[in-house]
Order: C-alpha cells, then structure tokens, then sequence
C-alpha cells in the first residue's frame, strides 16, 4: 500500500508540473513599462533564452524593444532596433578546430566579442538606440554581451541574465563572493566534498578564469572598443556592480546547492516544456521496439564541420549498432547513403524527440539547455565537451551519474561503442537521471513565471537598490577584514617590541609585579590597603 501511494504521488506530481514550464499565473501589471533586451546575436542559444522571456512580457502588455538578435516569430509589443546578421561568420568558424585547445578558444571568443561591438558601435541604428537608452524603465542585459554594453547602463537600472550557469567571478562583483572550497569555477566540477587536490586545483581555476574573463576577455572591449568613443564612462567591471538583479540558468537539483543573495534568482529551464508530436517523417523512423539515440551538438556547433576522421569513427560505429540513430547534420549529396540506421537532418525538435518513450540516449557537446532537457525529460547522456562551459557541464553529468564523459582527443570507436552500450544496458545511468528529473519538476512556479515576476518587480521600484548588498561597497580587503589583521598584528608587535624587548625586562620582575599588583604578597596587600 506505502509503495502504491508513493507511486500514486509522483504521477499526480508528474502531472500536475508537466506543462509548467509555459504558464505564468501572475496578476496583470498594473503598469506597462519600456524595457529593452540586449542579447548576443553570435550566441543563438543565449538568445533564444532571454527572448523567451521577452516574449513573456510582451504577453503582459509591456513594451519590448530587442537589440542584437531575433525570434522567429513576431510579437506586436516586440520590437527589434538592431538584428545584425552573423549566420556567415557562424558558418565559418569550425569549433571542432578548438577543441581541447582552451586557448585557441578564447582568443575565438575575445575576438568574436570585440569585432561585434565595434561593428555595433559603428551602426547608426545601434548608435541610436543608445541615444535614446533613457527612454527604457529597465534593461535586460546578457552577461556576456554585458562586456561591451558599458555605455548603456551606465546611469540606468539593469538586470543580467547569466545564461550559462553562475559565474563566480559576477556573482563576487555583486556582493555574493563564494569560496572555491566548496563551489566550482566557471570551467571545472569536481566530486562533493573536494579533496585537498581538487580544493587546490579548483583555486587555481577559479583564479585562472578571473585572470581571463577580467584581463583577456573584458580588456580588449574596453580598452579597444569603448574607451576611444566614451572616455568618461566606467568599465564594464564597475557597472557590473550596479546590476539590480541577476537571473541565473541553473537550479540546484542538478547544480547542487549555491548561496545565492535576494537579488540573484534561478530561473533554468526556460525553454522546457510538455512535449508535442514528432513530424511524421521522424515519428515514423524512431516508433517501434528498437532504442533511439539522438546525436546533437545544439544549434551553434555543426557536426558538418567536424574533422573527417571523427566523422568516418562515428558513422562505423552507429552503422554496427542495433539502434537507430537520429542525428543533427546535413548530409552531403552522396555521403553516407549505404547506412540505413541513420536519420539526418538540417534541424531537429530535440525537445520532443527526446522525450519520446524509445529515446534511451542522448550524445552531445553537453551545451546547458541540451542537458537541462535531457534532464527534463530523463534521457541519460554521453557528454564529448568542445569548450568553455561544456566541460563543467560534462562533469557535472558524469559525477552525478547522469551520463558518461569523453574527450575528443583521446576519441575511438572502440570507447564511443562501450560508451554507448553501457548506457542503454546499465538501468543506473536512466534511474538517476529519473531522479534528478522529479526533483527538477518540482518548483513551486515555472522558471518562467518566476523570471517575469522579478523583472516586473525591479521595475516596480525603480531598480529595487534595497536588494543591493552591503558588501557591494567594500573592497575585498574590507570584506576580509584584512585591514583590521593587519592593525592587530602592527599593535601586537609593537606591544611585544616595548614590553618584552627591553633590555631591563625579566619575567621574574614581571612576576612579582603581578603577585604585587592582586594582592599576593604582604607588601601589595599594604599597597592596596593604603
């Protein structure tokens, strides 16, 4: 009876929660405010993210405006002041060429970054925008894109949106510095509790990324980019500070546990939702008794330009396989036409095929929102990371026993068969990712409903500055007391200097002072007497 109740409660749960993820029961604003949305357009994933909510207040009745990227679809309170088109310069980049190769990634991305904002700030339709920033109640900013925007929030009220998990680094900007004792950088995750080596290792990481997202990263935007056209603005550094709120794409079920401050809200998963029926050309390839298995690298990294030799070990090895294989990759005229298993396409729902009942696994460069739906949806993985954040998330997955992790150097069919046949056949990997999956579903509110009802709340008040932390206004030697020690101990080695220093000094004498002194001795009980 216990176990049929307890089933009883998961499956009303499941129910309840399963469309979550689209609603929000919120009051209607009693107000229509301007807010402008600033997201990478070089990063479509980021995109997609921040429009989503967008798309949500536009809902609402407030006024939207959008520079940097685009939906698809078109909304009567969105509109789009600046939509640059960087589908060529995507296509050109191969990102397999990075892989493994951290540096070569970010010299990419510092680049990628700068060539975009001087190409923005040289648009008169950008420029104008900026001209006309004091009209907005509140802006919305990406964290990344946040680095060249300087000039825009300067003076106005702004929320981050952190579309890759917490990043450390912003998080200590804002008042909410976390020891790397217990929390991971922004590019590495290590088994709970570190060891002394990882402790030691996740220190230098975590410096590491300071040293490159500060110095590398954020120098050349501003030293190259705004500092020649706004000399008297601040860095971006400093207005980081400024920031009201920040909404964070992690939650802690798969994330573990984060002290977060008032202002800083997690909102992941904003692009799950209940799944829809598959087109029938790829329902009637995956239905039937044999497992499926999804092959993506999301909606930036293509598999058509992966180095052939990768591409020759894949193909091997799924065409042996006794499974069907769906995979995210435009087939050239020709290639590949013997392997019967295989299923390509130009562009995929991964949402719905993933959860779909006969989809047992899901190989992937282990970008956030892929494993957040795969999460979702609890359908375990095999993670081959190609850079930045992918890594953390690959062991992320792999220490919580969601999946397995591989590296593309180290890359054979021989590991990439065994990898896949431990999955499907090893119930362990779908139990835990069942888990996580319940846990994940049950919030309280959508991450959605979440993120509208605390934009609108920051711009209820004006940019909410009784959220901000004290601790905003100390430098990190105040925050440490290092000041204080250092007084301290200035006062202790003076005092040790006079008192036990002098060359008169005795500690018999010092003895019978005190003895004199509390009333020890007949002569300090006269004294006291008298």
């Amino acid at each position: 009876m216990k176990v049929n109740l307890i089933l009883t409660v998961i499956v009303m749960m499941a129910t309840q929660i399963q469309g979550y993820v689209q609603q929000v029961n919120l009051p209607p604003s009693e107000e229509s405010y301007k807010i402008l949305f600033m997201v990478p357009g070089n990063f479509p994933s980021h995109v997609k993210i921040i429009l989503t909510v967008a798309t949500a207040l536009a809902d609402r009745g407030h006024q939207i405006s959008v520079i940097g990227g685009s939906l698809a679809t078109q909304h009567p309170n969105i509109t789009y002041l600046y939509n640059p088109d960087f589908s060529e310069a995507i296509k050109k980049y191969k990102y397999f060429d990075t892989a493994g190769d951290g540096w070569k990634h970010i010299e990419h991305t510092r680049n990628l970054i700068a060539s975009a904002f001087e190409s923005a700030y040289a648009s008169e339709e950008f420029m104008d925008v900026y001209r006309r920033r004091k009209e907005f109640d509140l802006m919305v900013v990406d964290h990344l894109a946040l680095i060249g925007l300087a000039p825009f929030l300067h003076e106005s009220p702004f929320i981050i949106y952190c579309t890759t998990m917490l990043n450390p680094l912003q998080s200590a900007n804002i008042g909410n510095i976390h020891s790397p004792a217990v929390l991971s950088s922004s590019v590495t995750d290590y088994r709970q509790p570190y060891s002394a080596l990882d402790r030691l290792r996740n220190l230098f990481a975590t410096l590491a990324f300071a040293v490159i997202w500060s110095i590398i990263l954020r120098s050349k935007v501003d030293s190259e980019v705004i500092s020649k056209r706004f000399p008297d603005v601040p860095s971006s550094y400093e207005l980081e500070k400024n920031a009201s709120l920040t909404l964070i794409n992690t939650h802690f079920s798969l994330d573990g546990p984060i002290p977060l401050l008032p202002n800083q809200v997690m909102v992941a998963g904003m692009l799950l939702r209940p799944e829809r029926p598959l087109p029938e050309k790829i329902d009637s390839f995956v239905r039937g008794n044999a497992s499926t298995i999804l092959f993506s690298t999301g909606t930036f990294i293509r598999l058509n330009t992966m180095p052939k030799k990768l591409k020759e070990m894949f193909f091997s090895v799924f065409s042996k396989l006794p499974y069907k294989i769906v995979m995210k990759y435009h087939a050239e005229p020709g290639e590949f036409t013997n392997v019967t298993n295989i299923h390509f396409l130009d562009w995929i729902p991964q949402s719905d095929i993933l959860a779909h009942a006969n989809t047992k696994l899901f190989i992937s460069h282990c970008g956030v929102n892929g494993v957040q739906e795969a999460v979702y949806y609890g359908v375990p993985m095999i993670c081959i990371p190609v850079q930045g954040d992918h890594h953390k998330m690959a062991e992320m997955v792999h220490h919580r026993g969601l999946g397995i992790r591989l590296e593309w150097k180290k890359f054979s069919e021989e590991i990439l068969n065994q990898s896949i046949h431990e999955i499907i056949t090893n119930t362990s990997y779908r139990d835990k990712v069942h888990e996580v999956s319940l846990m994940w579903r049950d919030q309280m509110e959508s991450p959605l409903q979440r993120a509208v009802y605390w934009v609108e709340y920051v711009a209820r008040f004006r940019g909410a500055p009784h959220l901000r932390s004290p601790a905003m206004d100390l430098s990190l030697i105040q925050i440490f007391y290092l000041d204080l020690l250092l007084v301290i101990h200035l006062f202790m080695y003076v005092t040790y200097r006079i008192v036990f220093r002098r060359p008169s000094f005795h500690f018999s004498s010092m003895y019978r002072n005190l003895k004199r002194f509390f009333g020890f001795s007949q002569e300090g009980a006269r004294l006291k007497i008298e």
